[in-house]
């Protein structure tokens, strides 16, 4: 999985987890399953696999300084800020010409930061399974749960 790269999504502005989660310390950055952090969980479940130096998290410029706080073993230049928040796609496209310029043939995997994952295991089968029907497929590969109504 040499040429894998993750992207950490953690740009939530604090909004939706209220009171919990504010705009100065949003959900992502918060202990809610144990001591680390959702994105710290996050880091740790890619990093079982993926090299360190292949994390990327794009979040918010007004999130800096405290995405640093708590992923001090990613290098800065994987942290990418957004100037402005536009949403999901537009966080998605920065980070990946980041990392095409880096590595064209790169895969991508997207994830967002503030997921619950109770087998770490399975997770990383499924993600390294995902991956290679990409990179055969040079395609893309959506893994979710199946919707049983629609909500936002």
């Amino acid at each position: 999985m040499s040429n894998n790269y993750c992207l950490i999504m953690a740009g939530g502005s604090g909004t939706r987890f209220w009171p919990r989660s504010t705009v100065k310390k949003p959900k992502q950055y918060l202990s809610l399953f144990g001591e680390k952090s959702l994105i710290q969980e996050s880091v740790q479940r890619f990093a079982n696999f993926i090299p360190e130096e292949s994390i990327y998290v794009v979040s918010a410029k007004s999130q800096q300084a405290i995405l640093e706080e708590q992923t001090p073993n990613l290098p800065k230049e994987n942290l990418i800020f957004e100037p402005v928040g536009k949403n999901t796609l537009p966080a998605i496209g920065l980070a990946a010409l980041f990392i095409a310029k880096k590595d064209p043939d790169g895969i991508l995997i997207v994830s967002p930061s503030d997921h619950l994952i109770q087998n770490d295991e399975l997770f990383r089968q499924t993600i390294e399974s995902a991956a290679l029907i990409a990179q055969k497929k040079d395609g893309i590969v959506t893994i979710g749960i199946t919707p049983k109504f629609p909500a936002t």
